[in-house]
């Protein structure tokens, strides 16, 4: 038979209670690009309409006609063409749905919380769920910022966002119908010996500057990308190496202009800026944020791929859509009761902490939170809702491609 054992309550000491949930920092960085006021981008929320339109016209820049005296410059020759207006593309599409829930039991809230609970403090049960439903609010809601900082990625770096599951690229999704060669394939990726990453940048800036009608002015390199460029020797010997040439500039001190505060707020980590032998000069960034794999424990993804790198304008007018949740109305009664379960108005709910980013990146009108009973007023499961679409308007401001690799 065991020794029984010697126990002294009064020689014990119950440490503050942690909770991880309150350390957690949410990036924002992409979703930084989207809704900015400074560059006429749009915030819409739509709560009572089911499907959104988008409408696109496009330009060109070519120059008016040289002709003779006499003749009418539409029919100057074959190679000049009539000045057409009114034409443009359309997109119609449902709002997309991202839920989170949890439940409480009329069982759980007979027992302590931990850790906010002190071991003498003996709340109600009342407090308690409060506090549960609280707590399953919190943690829906960072899901939900990282799925939308996934879905602006994705929104950024391929002019698609997925509609029903992160799963389907190819036929569930929104494509905003960017120019299909701004996905840029490098000749050599940058480990290859044979890799030039300047001349890379220069034809992805060209890209950028033809199709966008803008020229580029950042860049964000994944971790490999960035390693393989700094390694490369077409890069570091012709260029990094000589005190006249001064074209690259990367520095741990380095601060980015003021234009880039919200991506800079967001998450982005400034590394330098480049000035490329066709003469554009690229901000250049590098985002190594992680999420976890929902369906494999331990396994951690990046936001933006390590491989890749993005070339961008800064100024482009990116939108985003907030449309409606799918329940039914709440009532004043609905109202207040959540209020009541919550400590909260539902309406107006807080974002938790660790939102990184500028006022109102992630703003908290976009959530619909409720909650609902279930066998017999013995379940409470807390819900939040949201419709987000990310629209790179100007679709054409952004160049894509995977660089690092030895191929």
């Amino acid at each position: 038979m065991a020794s029984p054992i010697v126990f002294d309550p009064l020689s014990r000491f119950l440490a503050t209670g942690f909770r991880e949930i309150d350390t957690m920092h949410l990036p924002t960085a992409f979703q930084a690009m989207f809704g900015n006021p400074a560059n006429g981008a749009f915030t819409i929320f739509s709560p009572n309409a089911n499907d959104l339109d988008i409408e696109i016209e496009r330009s060109d820049e070519t120059f008016a006609a040289l002709i003779p005296r006499g003749v009418n410059a539409k029919f100057g020759g074959t190679t000049h063409a009539d000045i057409l207006v009114g034409q443009g593309t359309a997109f119609s599409r449902k709002y997309p749905l991202t839920e989170e829930s949890g439940t409480i039991t009329g069982d759980q809230i007979n027992n302590r919380i931990i850790p906010d609970e002190g071991p003498y403090e003996n709340w109600t049960r009342e407090v308690r769920a409060q506090r549960l439903a609280q707590k399953i609010y919190k943690i829906a809601v960072q899901r939900h910022i990282r799925l939308q900082e996934k879905l602006a990625v994705q929104s950024i770096t391929t002019g698609k966002q997925c509609a029903k599951s992160l799963s389907d690229t190819t036929s569930d999704i929104y494509d905003f119908k960017r120019s299909s060669a701004l996905a840029y394939t490098p000749t050599h990726q940058w480990a290859n010996a044979s890799g030039v990453p300047l001349t890379d940048l220069d034809a992805m800036n060209d890209l950028v500057r033809f199709y966008c009608k803008n020229a580029p002015d950042f860049a964000v390199f994944g971790g490999t990308a960035m390693s393989q460029f700094l390694g490369n020797s077409s890069v570091y010997t012709a260029f990094a190496h000589h005190f006249y040439w001064d074209f690259i500039q990367f520095s741990s001190s380095f601060r980015p202009d003021a234009k880039f505060d919200r991506m800079v707020a967001g998450g982005l980590i400034p590394f330098g800026q480049i000035r490329t032998p066709k003469g554009y000069s690229l901000t250049v960034f590098t985002y190594p944020e992680i999420y976890a794999s929902a369906n494999t424990s331990g396994v951690s993804t990046k936001y933006f791929d390590d491989t890749a790198v993005l070339v961008g304008f800064s100024g482009a007018r990116c939108d985003r859509y907030f449309g409606p949740p799918e329940r039914l109305p709440q009532t004043s009664i609905d109202t207040a009761k959540m209020m009541e379960r919550f400590g909260f108005n539902p309406a107006l709910p807080p974002l938790p902490a660790g939102v990184e980013g500028a006022t109102n990146v992630v703003p908290p009108q976009m959530y619909y939170v409720d909650a609902y009973e279930e066998n017999v007023a013995k379940n409470l499961t807390v819900r939040v809702q949201a419709a987000p679409i990310y629209a790179p308007t100007q679709v054409d401001a952004f160049a894509y491609g995977v660089m690092a690799g030895t191929s």
